[in-house]
């Protein structure tokens, strides 16, 4: 658990690093594989990795057809077996929502469609969020299929990818980068 902590801030110091001369060293659409390699020559090994997108659809209180809609989209250009997924509804007064969970070797999806009323305000949003498990090769690949599912519905999301590894051994206080 204290190794997973070390690492976790050693990669947020890495990301918090090149998000601050982001603009000098990578392109905003080449991120992926700068991050890629910065975490390879860490030396740590390799955990997972895992991309995290989200954007606002729209502000209305959709209706569960339409956020169903929005849900087979993604499933289709996600390159999902809709066979192999676990599809959960949730229905409260002002809170609706489809989740979709999706496991299979090498990748870990889960995709969400909430929309939310509050008073006169409502809004409706989609996350996508993926687990590479057993490799990163793929992460570049997953990222062009999570932004082109965005693109059908016209939205740019936010996207976040994180590398995590572990090193061999006790780290010593030389050793730690901060």
């Amino acid at each position: 658990m204290v190794k997973r902590i070390i690492i976790g801030i050693i990669i947020f110091t890495v990301l918090f690093s090149l998000s601050v001369q982001r603009q000098a060293f990578l392109s905003f659409d080449d991120n992926v594989e700068l991050v890629k390699m910065t975490f390879l020559n860490t030396g740590a090994k390799y955990e997972y990795a895992n991309i995290n997108a989200w954007a606002k659809i729209n502000n209305d209180f959709t209706s569960f057809y339409k956020i169903n809609e929005y849900v087979e989209i993604a499933i289709k250009n996600m390159n999902i077996n809709k066979q192999k997924t676990k599809i959960s509804r949730i229905e409260e007064n002002n809170f609706r929502q489809v989740e979709v969970e999706y496991t299979e070797n090498t990748r870990h999806i889960n995709i969400a469609v909430q929309s939310l009323k509050n008073g006169s305000n409502s809004e409706t949003y989609m996350l996508i969020d993926e687990y590479l498990i057993n490799g990163y090769d793929n992460a570049l690949k997953e990222k062009a299929l999570i932004n082109n599912t965005f693109k059908i519905f016209k939205l740019k999301p936010k996207v976040t990818v994180c590398f995590v590894g572990t090193f061999k051994g006790k780290l010593n206080k030389e050793k730690i980068v901060v």
